[in-house]
């Protein structure tokens, strides 16, 4: 009985090991999943960044003009900063240029051998623009992005091989990533900042084709009840904006923006053209435009996404400013909107003798209302020589006034009068006739006083009213008067001098009294 109670307990007591012993296994193959975990979770959630569109050959010269776009293929930011760009065997430093160090998710960047001649070229870009220092082979070759490390233990995130026989070689062209899931390139047109790739995880990642406009084309899944599919090709882009319709000044920039949406209205990404009416283009979402003619102008915004197209037009009215500007007596100014409309001076400038005031934003003058500005405001005493400048720092100018019909004039800078001389009637001042009622109203302005003795025998009275004659011709001849008109008034103060002194000659009849001696 004792041996059997002592087997039972070892049992017992055996039993009660394994189970301890496995829990404690169980216990560590749950830390080692939860360290596995934790180690290994934030490279699965990094976002990935790809080379989405290359641009290595433009047309003419192509020194520092060259340029990388990528592609954040995941839902969080990249430090894009932290990353190289290995290329010709050496690795790239990339710098943050504008629009931030980091690359959100599913947002496009450009990376510039130089980024101020990438602007020159692509004056409307305003993504997300990095600096490096790279110079792409027109043969072609390999370019990898790699992170996360020195640059002897630096990971390769993607790489990509072009080949100038795809195509993009100094045509203006450039090669665009077909998938995220893809290494394969298509010569296109360029869209830097914009694209058709997706962010993984949702949508379709099939590789697509390309249409005949350079566009990437991926077929739409149907019949499908996963997340991010589209269940009809009409639901890929259904509808496109450019905003509404607007009025912008003549020669002053203007923003644009278009938006893209499919068939849940939801926001898509997509290639937008503008067609701003005045023979001029651009591509990208967010545009500037300056129109330098007054009128109206039909402005058409395309959009093109997986070969699905739409477009959307609205009317710009273009017109000058009408205001009227000028200094006032205890320095400040005066803006009076001559317009019928409202007046946004957001921009505009003050300049004198080197100092200058911008109008904050929101600065809205009503129509026919005028704002005044102290000096104590504007910062300084505004004088004559005062200037009103347009947002972009050139002088403010209707140029040369147009007379209206009802004699109104086109607003100046400055407030002028302008006198139409055709409309004038002849006077004394710019005409000269020989009229006796000019005599008539010269002869009471003209007062001697003479005594007897001064009185002057009628010939020279007749000389004196010559002389008279003379100079109220010539006191009418004003200083608008043609040379013809002077020398005709010299000629008549000479002959009235000649017939003075034959007056006088004549009145004498001098007789010589001979004697007669011959007695």
């Amino acid at each position: 009985m004792m041996m059997r109670a002592g087997e039972e307990k070892a049992k017992s007591l055996r039993k009660c090991y394994r189970k301890c012993f496995a829990g404690m296994r169980r216990m560590s193959k749950f830390v080692q999943a939860l360290s596995f975990a934790l180690f290994f979770a934030p490279g699965i959630t990094t976002a990935q960044v790809v080379i989405s569109e290359i641009m290595y050959d433009l047309e003419g010269s192509d020194t520092g003009r060259e340029w990388v776009e990528v592609f954040n293929t995941g839902s969080t930011p990249v430090p894009l900063t932290e990353w190289k760009l290995f290329e010709a065997d050496s690795n790239h430093n990339i710098i943050a240029y504008s629009g931030g160090e980091s690359l959100p998710g599913g947002a496009y960047a450009i990376i510039a051998d130089n980024p101020a001649k990438f602007l020159v070229d692509r004056p409307t870009y305003t993504d997300a623009l990095f600096d490096s220092s790279f110079s792409l082979s027109n043969t072609g070759e390999t370019l990898t992005l790699r992170c996360c490390s020195t640059d002897e233990n630096l990971i390769d995130k993607d790489s990509v091989f072009y080949d100038p026989g795809i195509g993009a070689a100094g045509d203006g062209n450039t090669l665009h990533r077909a998938s995220t899931q893809s290494s394969s390139f298509a010569a296109a047109a360029p869209t830097p900042g914009t694209g058709s790739l997706q962010k993984t995880g949702g949508g379709n990642n099939s590789v697509p084709a390309f249409d005949t406009d350079g566009v990437a084309v991926e077929a739409p899944e149907s019949n499908s009840s996963s997340a991010g599919t589209v269940s009809s090709s009409s639901a890929v882009l259904a509808r496109v904006s450019a905003g509404s319709n607007r009025t912008v000044i003549a020669g002053i920039e203007a923003q644009l923006e278009a938006s893209a949406y499919d068939g849940s209205n939801r926001p898509v990404e997509a290639e937008f053209r503008w067609n701003f009416g005045d023979g001029a283009t651009a591509l990208g979402r967010s545009v500037s435009h300056k129109w330098e003619y007054a009128g109206r102008y039909a402005v058409v915004l395309e959009a093109v996404r997986y070969g699905e197209k739409a477009s959307h037009r609205i009317t710009v009215s273009v017109e000058f400013p009408e205001l009227s500007f000028k200094a006032l007596p205890d320095g400040g100014v005066i803006i009076e909107n001559l317009s019928n409309r409202e007046l946004d001076l957001s921009g505009w400038r003050i300049a004198e003798r080197g100092m200058t005031f911008v109008f904050p934003q929101n600065t809205i003058v009503l129509r026919g209302a005028s704002i005044r500005l102290s000096s104590t405001n504007i910062g300084f005493f505004a004088s004559a020589s005062i200037t009103l400048l347009y947002p972009n720092g050139t002088v403010f100018s209707t140029g040369t006034p147009d007379v209206t019909e009802e004699g109104a004039l086109t607003p100046a800078l400055a407030e002028t009068t302008f006198v139409d001389t055709s409309a004038i009637e002849p006077t004394l001042e710019n005409r000269l006739e020989p009229d006796s009622a000019l005599i008539e109203d010269v002869e009471p302005d003209i007062v001697q006083e003479k005594t007897e003795e001064e009185t002057p025998p009628p010939q020279d009275q007749a000389g004196q009213r010559s002389e008279q004659l003379a100079a109220a011709a010539a006191a009418g001849v004003g200083s608008n008067m043609s040379l013809l008109w002077w020398l005709g008034a010299l000629l008549l103060l000479a002959l009235a001098g000649v017939a003075v002194y034959a007056a006088r000659r004549l009145g004498r009849r001098e007789w010589a009294i001979i004697e007669d001696t011959s007695e």
